[in-house]
């Protein structure tokens, strides 16, 4: 499953601790690209508006947004204008591919400048966006 939990409070693990997650006792507030078929199993992960696969990085900008996440998988950055407050929620924007339901290395093209290939990190000070673009060697 390719998930990413927001809480609005937590606890880092200890160091040295086998869990790399963040802890809260309440557990998750809000859940993205949380693929569930009925019988429990992951969904066949098809990129969609709210769907994520293997994500490897968040950043959140100043003051509430936009929120980033890098959709590796998809070779996609996701975009959501305010963090959101709803599970599965859909992005506003996105770059890499051409739309939402693509995917594909390079948008399945030539290396460009609105294109990725394995994103794995994006920071941001509210001004300027950086992105990891791993398997294109280039930010």
């Amino acid at each position: 499953m390719m998930r990413i939990s927001l809480a609005p409070d937590y606890r880092r693990p200890l160091p040295g601790s086998v869990t790399q997650q963040l802890l809260d006792p309440r557990g998750a507030r809000t859940v993205l690209g949380d693929q569930i078929a009925g019988d429990g199993l992951p969904d066949p992960i098809r990129p969609q508006p709210n769907s994520l696969f293997g994500p490897r990085g968040v950043c959140f900008a100043p003051d509430g947004g936009p929120f980033f996440v890098a959709d590796t998988g998809h070779h996609r950055l996701m975009i959501w204008n305010t963090v959101p407050q709803a599970d599965n929620a859909d992005a506003d924007l996105l770059i890499g591919q051409p739309d939402f339901f693509s995917e594909g290395r390079n948008a399945h093209g030539p290396l460009g400048p609105a294109t990725l290939n394995m994103p794995t990190g994006v920071s941001t000070d509210g001004k300027v966006l950086a992105v990891a673009d791993a398997w294109n060697h280039r930010v």
